[in-house]
């Protein structure tokens, strides 16, 4: 949302144009398959990923489509912007980085490392990092080394596989949700645990892992960050608040 619209998308295959105020659809538009993702409001656009792996650029005044473009699988996270380009991943593992045109800068797809299985998907938006795009993995079992990549956004080159240089666990599941940023490390939910993990930014090493709430199995939400306390919603309904400086639950 910005202060003149709200944009929203839904399994219906349309996307909504509504007035913050009225909470009156000023337009809609059909993208003819469900939606998935949040929109991302960027430069009078609402950029909209679907489930056919379209990405869609729609005026924020009018509705009408700008420009779209494609990656493989469906786009189950949002888009992210860096202040030049948009990134947008699909579940098949295709990152794209597109100009504010629409226009192809490069594209990248993220292959399995030995052992992880053919099945590796991506349901989570992409996370703009320094230098760096950061991309969560879901694969078939559980694996030695966390699900993160990162790729250089200039480029989309692999810049790093995250690997767990601090002994934190044996077996690391699927990252379903978005890391977030807070100063050198990236945060997140760490599934078939009771984890919130640190990963380096420059490197993609584990530094430190914090005790949130019980034991889930799945972990499908992002931490949000506050005044330097990690919020991270769980799998049994709870929110549990992580100190990030002294690494325990608040």
């Amino acid at each position: 949302a910005d202060e003149d619209i709200v944009v929203a998308t839904g399994d219906e295959g349309l996307v909504w144009g509504i007035d913050p105020e009225e909470g009156l659809a000023l337009w809609t538009a059909n993208l003819g398959i469900a939606a998935f993702s949040n929109p991302l409001l960027v430069d009078g656009m609402a950029i909209v990923g679907d489930g056919s792996g379209t990405v869609s650029a729609f005026n924020l005044s009018s509705g009408q489509r700008q420009w779209d473009a494609e990656v493989a699988g469906a786009v189950r996270g949002g888009a992210a912007y860096d202040g030049d380009l948009i990134y947008v991943v699909g579940e098949e593992g295709e990152v794209a980085a597109l100009d504010l045109q629409g226009r192809v800068v490069w594209r990248q797809t993220i292959t399995p490392r030995t052992g992880e299985g053919d099945q590796l998907r991506v349901f989570a938006a992409p996370v703009v990092a320094g230098d760096l795009l950061v991309v969560s993995l879901v694969r078939e079992e559980v694996f030695g080394d966390p699900g993160l990549v990162a790729l250089d956004r200039a480029t989309g080159d692999v810049a790093w596989s995250a690997t767990d240089a601090a002994g934190i666990k044996t077996e690391w599941g699927s990252v379903r949700s978005s890391p977030a940023v807070v100063g050198d490390v990236l945060v997140y939910g760490e599934g078939y645990s009771n984890r919130l993990v640190a990963v380096g930014i420059t490197d993609g090493k584990t530094r430190w892992s914090a005790e949130a709430g019980p034991l889930c199995y799945p972990q499908w939400s992002s931490p949000a960050v506050i005044s330097g306390t990690a919020v991270l919603p769980r799998y049994d309904g709870g929110l549990y608040g992580v100190d990030l400086e002294t690494q325990a639950m608040v």
